[in-house]
């Protein structure tokens, strides 16, 4: 896909929005994109557009929070702490690929 400065706006918007605390579903919602999945690939396109030090404070906001959901992951049964933890795991590889 072109990147477009429309498209490279609605990214950056989606990492703002992210960094204010939202969730991927209603970034997704806000910004009409398909899926939460959708969301959080804009999210990483623009984090991989930022400077290195934005990025970096991005990425250590965003384990962070990736942390307490795992932590949160152990008040859930197992089938949902499974699912929890793939998708968990999952959100973390994206946000450190290169």
């Amino acid at each position: 896909m072109a990147k477009t400065a429309a498209s490279v706006e609605r990214d950056r918007r989606a990492l703002d929005l992210r960094v204010e605390g939202r969730s991927f579903s209603s970034i997704a919602k806000e910004l009409e994109f398909p899926r939460a999945v959708d969301a959080n690939a804009a999210f990483n396109r623009a984090l991989r557009r930022c400077t290195d030090e934005e990025r970096k404070a991005v990425v250590e906001r965003e384990l962070k929070r990736l942390d307490a959901l795992a932590k949160a992951t152990d008040a859930v049964d197992d089938e949902k702490a499974t699912q929890r933890a793939r998708a968990i795991k999952g959100l973390r590889a994206r946000l450190l690929a290169d």
